[in-house]
């Protein structure tokens, strides 16, 4: 009776003892790894811009939050608008900063809503004392993009204006 034949060593070392299994599953759990630490790192780097941001270390801040607002990180593209809206450390550019304020396609972004956190902030003094009408720019351009709160808070505030008067 004839022998079948034999397979090749090499074949016998993959199939021997699950070794594939073995295999992918190292280069899946590397993989997610990998992943997990760039996140991580990426996550901390957001973290010392925003920090650099909130303590108006403006120009540090832009140089930091940049390349995260570059790859579409909402809250960073929110920082970058806010400070090229209001010239914080950079030269002022509204048509810029409506264009870091886009939403298209940017994960965690609602349509005129870094407009109006942008309008409530400079209302409140937040970023240092601002024109009103600048403000309520902000505010006009928000409830343009039709975000419900702006809308209310510009109706409250018609209304209170037409009282005044």
């Amino acid at each position: 009776m004839q022998q079948p034949p034999k397979s090749p060593a090499f074949i016998d070392i993959f199939l021997k003892d699950n070794f594939v299994v073995k295999f992918f599953a190292v280069l899946v759990f590397a993989y997610v790894a990998w992943g997990a630490f760039f996140y991580f790192k990426t996550m901390i780097e957001i973290n010392e811009a925003s920090k650099e941001f909130h303590a108006k270390n403006y120009v540090a801040a832009f140089e930091k939050i940049l390349p995260h607002a570059k790859d579409g990180h909402s809250e960073s593209r929110f920082q970058i608008g806010v400070i090229m809206a209001l010239g914080l450390g950079v030269p002022k550019d509204k048509m810029l900063a409506t264009s870091w304020f886009e939403c298209t396609g940017i994960s965690g972004c609602v349509r005129g809503q870094n407009e109006y956190r942008l309008a409530l902030g400079c209302l409140s003094g937040e970023w240092g004392e601002r024109p009103k009408d600048e403000c309520l720019l902000w505010m006009k351009f928000a409830a343009d993009h039709e975000f419900p709160p702006a809308i209310n808070w510009l109706d409250q505030y018609n209304a209170s204006q037409k009282a005044q008067n």
